[in-house]
C-alpha cells in the first residue's frame, strides 16, 4: 500500500506554492509512493526552502517518525513550528501541544490519551507527533528537576537485560560509560520525578503495545526518547546520532 494514501503525509496546501516548490513537492510524493524515503526527504527539503507548507509538514512527520537516519527530533519540531507559521491547517491545530511540551506543561496522561482509539496493528512507523511531544516534554522535565542522570541510569541498566542486539548497540552509541548506569535499575526513589519519568515510559510502552504497535516499534520509541534525553544533556557529549527505522534494527 502506498504510504501517501495513509493519513500520515500531507498533500493539502495551506497556500499556493510557487512552481519550483510544487515540482519538488510532487517529486517527494512520488518518492514516498515508491518507498524511497531518503529521496522524499531531499525533495521535500528543497520545497521547504521555498516555504512550501505541506513540504514542511511532511518533513516534520518524516523526522518525527524516524523514517530516515539520523533520527532528528529537534529538526522535526523545527519543521512543525515552520509548517504552523506557514499556515498548514493540521500543524496550526496541533501547535499548542508542541508549545506545551516545550515548556514542560504537556502532562504525562496526555501522551497516553493521544493513543486512544488508535489501531496500529499494521503500523510500519512510529507516531511522529507523539514522539516529538514525548521527547521534548520528558527532556524538559528531566532538566528542570535535575533527574536526567537517574533516569538515564535506570533506563540503560534495564536495557542491558534486553535480548535484542539492536538495543545493546543503542546503549553503546549513547557513549554513556557503564560505570554511570550499572545498578541504575535500583537507584530510583518512589515518587521522585525520575521515578515518574520512567513510569511514563513504562506506561507509554504498554499503551503503544495495546494499540497494536509491534515490539520493535515500541523498543525504538523507548530507545529514541532515552537517547534524546541523553543528547540534550552533558551525558550526550560522546553520543552518536539517533538512528531511524532504516538503520536501528539493521
Amino acid at each position: 500500500m502506498s504510504l501517501f494514501k495513509k493519513p500520515l503525509f500531507s498533500n493539502v496546501f495551506a497556500k499556493s506554492p510557487d512552481k519550483e516548490a510544487q515540482a519538488y513537492f510532487e517529486k517527494g510524493v512520488l518518492c514516498l509512493n515508491m518507498g524511497d524515503f531518503n529521496a522524499a526527504r531531499d525533495n521535500f527539503t528543497e520545497a521547504d526552502k521555498v516555504d512550501h507548507p505541506s513540504a514542511s509538514y511532511n518533513l516534520m512527520l518524516m523526522h518525527g517518525a524516524g523514517y530516515t537516519s539520523p533520527y532528528n527530533i529537534n529538526l522535526g519540531a523545527l519543521y512543525f513550528y515552520k509548517a504552523a507559521k506557514l499556515g498548514h491547517d493540521r500543524a496550526v491545530k496541533k501547535l499548542g501541544f508542541l508549545e506545551a511540551a516545550d515548556r514542560g506543561g504537556f502532562g504525562a496522561d496526555n501522551l497516553i490519551n493521544l493513543l486512544d482509539g488508535t489501531d496500529a496493528r499494521n503500523a510500519d512507523s512510529l507516531p511522529a507527533e507523539l514522539m516529538i511531544y514525548a521527547c521534548r516534554f520528558l527532556s524538559v522535565c528531566c532538566k528542570h528537576h535535575e533527574a536526567t542522570d537517574l533516569v538515564v541510569a535506570y533506563e540503560l541498566d534495564c536495557a542491558t537485560f534486553s535480548e535484542k542486539t539492536a538495543v545493546h548497540k543503542f546503549i553503546q552509541r549513547t557513549g554513556v560509560p557503564k560505570s554511570l548506569y550499572e545498578g541504575g535499575e535500583h537507584g530510583l526513589t518512589e515518587g521522585t520525578v525520575a521515578d515518574q519519568v520512567t513510569d511514563v515510559l513504562n506506561n507509554l510502552y504498554v499503551a503503544m503495545n495495546q494499540a497494536g504497535y509491534s515490539q520493535n516499534l515500541c523498543l525504538l520509541m523507548r530507545c529514541t526518547i532515552v537517547g534524546y534525553i541523553i543528547s540534550q544533556s552533558s551525558l550526550g557529549n560522546d553520543a552518536e546520532p539517533l538512528l531511524g527505522l532504516d538503520k536501528f534494527f539493521a
